[in-house]
């Protein structure tokens, strides 16, 4: 009996020799084929450089929806946005407006410019208005001496 034992106890030790030689020569082989590879492969071309980003004009843009667009930005024409005071959170937004040729007055969010005209909301650079069910943006004009005072590469 004890012969029997000593043969199971060899071929087992035959078997994970065996099988750690197979796992070393595959590991092996593994490695000699990446680094032929990386060292014969074909170099890569560098990718072309991206086009540059077109720059998006409003002006131009505004164009394409035709003279409604304009006259919805330009609040119909009946009120003239003369300055903003745009807040975050919870504390309401003011902008300063011109009604009908009337005097400029402050206007908080949420209150009526004129009957029927409610301030809905204020922007950095606009307000939104709310006639009945109609919205309507009303934008800051474009100051043009403003904007040449300072430029974006003015640091």
């Amino acid at each position: 009996m004890a012969l029997q034992e000593i043969d199971r106890r060899d071929l087992m030790q035959t078997g994970a020799v065996v099988l750690a030689t197979f796992a070393a020569l595959a590991l092996l082989g593994w490695v000699l084929a990446y680094w032929t590879w990386a060292a014969f492969a074909p170099d890569v071309e560098p990718a072309a450089p991206l086009a540059a980003t077109p720059q998006i004009r409003p002006d131009v843009a505004a164009s394409l929806f035709g003279d409604a667009a304009r006259e919805a930005s330009a609040g119909g024409g009946d009120v003239a946005l003369l300055g903003v005071m745009a807040t975050s959170g919870r504390r309401p937004g003011y902008a300063i407006m011109r009604y009908r040729g009337q005097a400029a007055t402050t206007v908080r969010e949420g209150d009526e410019l004129a009957p029927g005209v409610r301030l809905a909301k204020v922007f950095a650079d606009s307000v939104t208005l709310e006639r009945g069910t109609a919205r309507e943006t009303v934008a800051l004009p474009d100051n043009k001496a403003a904007d040449a005072l300072v430029s974006p590469t003015d640091n």
